[in-house]
């Protein structure tokens, strides 16, 4: 839709994986995306897309592409050039766009992309001002091993060390005694390698202190979510540290501020996909003033969310490896590699915004 020199472009697109993905809760096979373009009067273009992820949370397809049907390119994109700043930008965008993560994110991250090509700066570098950071040089993946059984998974996970991770992150909840025991393989195996698991809230409440005490002996990094939200915030009792994920997206700010002040979050993991990059903005800031251990991360997103994560990852930096390792949602593209990745880890692109993307 044109207005005015302004032009937003939305396409849908559907890809398959060569590998499913899952969880304790959920298996995925394929993936519908919107890839969105904005141009401005000036010509250059912003690039990003919309990827809600079934099962997880209230967002979706079809309310991203009603959402993104109804956005008035001509204001906004007015209105967004003239702000000042990147917080007065995402303003602009909440005020404008109706409430959908995806949606917003994939506004968000056009209008930066297009910002960063016109003012010949990363994104990357961008965000972290935003941020009151330096943007990182480099920063660390972690990878997500996959497989239907337990000798798939450790073969997997024994492949991502290879390639030179030196974190795995591993799901929990679906079957924990298979799942510890991969866990006890892997710890012999690669003794200095980082490992930390994700419950989705599912590990079941009776098992649930036999699973955190296990953990702990093959030194665990960190669990994300074990048991469902009203649990974490009444307190678990735990011998490893408890990122916070899922839940940031329902989660208030001052409720979450609380949870720190009572040592309840380890760490958190920050979803844009799933947050907005606004939400994931100010989660970010209030992670860097109370000191506390900052990931990003995905929702099996397309290249295009992947460079957009991947921006994010190094303007937060940390000594944390961020869970953005290659995927099955990212390998089911063509043009899937991400000239910013070597190896296992992302490294600083000086391109303006988000690089060339397909």
């Amino acid at each position: 839709m044109r207005h005015d020199g302004y032009e937003g472009l939305v396409a849908e697109r559907r890809v398959t994986f060569a590998r499913a993905a899952s969880n304790a809760r959920t298996r995925w096979t394929e993936r519908s995306t919107l890839l969105v373009a904005f141009r401005g009067p000036e010509g250059a273009v912003g690039r990003s897309e919309a990827s809600p992820l079934p099962g997880f949370g209230e967002d979706s397809v079809e309310r991203a592409r009603a959402v993104l049907g109804a956005v008035d390119w001509a204001r906004l994109g007015a209105e967004t050039d003239a702000a000042g700043d990147l917080d007065e930008l995402l303003a602009c965008v909440d005020a404008h766009v109706a409430p959908s993560a995806s949606a917003r994110f994939a506004v968000e991250m056009a209008l930066l992309d297009r910002r960063g090509a016109i003012d010949g700066r990363p994104t990357s570098a961008l965000l972290a001002e935003a941020i009151g950071r330096e943007v990182a040089s480099r920063v660390e993946l972690a990878a997500w091993p996959q497989g239907d059984d337990a000798l798939t998974l450790v073969d997997e996970a024994n492949a991502a060390v290879a390639r030179g991770h030196r974190t795995l992150k591993l799901k929990l909840g679906r079957d924990v005694d298979v799942e510890l025991a991969v866990t006890r393989t892997l710890r012999r195996e690669h003794p200095g390698v980082a490992l930390r698991f994700d419950g989705n809230g599912a590990i079941p409440e009776r098992e649930l202190p036999r699973v955190l005490d296990q953990l702990a002996s093959v030194g665990a990094q960190l669990v994300e979510e074990p048991r469902p939200l009203p649990e974490l915030l009444r307190g678990l009792q735990t011998p490893v540290p408890i990122a916070f994920d899922e839940s940031l997206a329902v989660l208030p700010l001052e409720v979450l501020e609380s949870a720190i002040d009572r040592g309840l979050v380890g760490a958190l993991v920050i979803k844009p996909m799933a947050l907005g990059l606004r939400a994931s903005l100010a989660l970010a800031r209030l992670a860097a003033r109370r000191e506390l251990p900052c990931i990003v991360s995905h929702l099996l997103d397309g290249p295009r969310a992947h460079a957009a994560c991947s921006a994010l990852a190094l303007a937060i930096g940390g000594p944390l490896a961020h869970g953005l390792g290659r995927h099955p949602g990212l390998d089911a593209w063509a043009a899937a590699g991400a000239p910013r990745e070597v190896g296992a880890e992302l490294i600083f692109d000086p391109a303006p915004g988000l690089g060339a993307l397909p």
